[in-house]
């Protein structure tokens, strides 16, 4: 059991760092298509391009069931409650810069939305290689630290 909860400490620390791998690509993409292109939010939305990130498919359907109420809610609102309800475990840091993201979008000319995709990236960016540094450290101290916990509870036992 003990070296089950190491792996399982190890894996969720490899789906932190595939999600910020994500959410920094995603964020480079939207940036892509909402500054340089023109598409507009709701439209990229429901774009099948957004298919491709898979760790990041509750945000994307919750974000596509959201903006069915823009009118009634402020897009803000809507992509503050996704990220939240979709990244519990994102450091503080990186959810911080997405909600400040979400401020943004739409609300302001081109330029000012790219420096807020640039800054947003950036951070995302650097969350991300801390979790890899994180993880390529701790990663295997988490299994073996599991596997001797487990290994002293047998020989407890017997």
């Amino acid at each position: 059991a003990a070296l089950f909860i190491g792996i399982s400490k190890s894996i969720e620390e490899k789906k932190k760092v595939t999600t910020l791998r994500q959410l920094a690509a995603f964020v480079r993409a939207m940036k892509n298509e909402v500054c340089s292109e023109k598409t507009s939010l709701c439209k990229l939305i429901y774009s099948d391009s957004l298919d491709s990130f898979y760790a990041l498919s509750r945000f994307i359907e919750n974000m596509r069931s959201g903006v069915k109420a823009l009118g009634e809610r402020r897009f803000c609102d809507i992509w503050s409650e996704c990220v939240n309800r979709s990244f519990p475990d994102i450091p503080e840091k990186a959810k911080s810069s997405l909600m400040t993201l979400g401020m943004s979008l739409g609300r302001y000319d081109a330029e000012i939305q790219m420096k807020a995709f640039e800054r947003c990236e950036s951070i995302l960016q650097s969350e991300c290689e801390d979790a890899e540094r994180e993880l390529k450290s701790n990663g295997k101290m988490y299994i073996g630290l599991g596997g001797c916990a487990g290994a002293i509870i047998a020989l407890m036992l017997v």
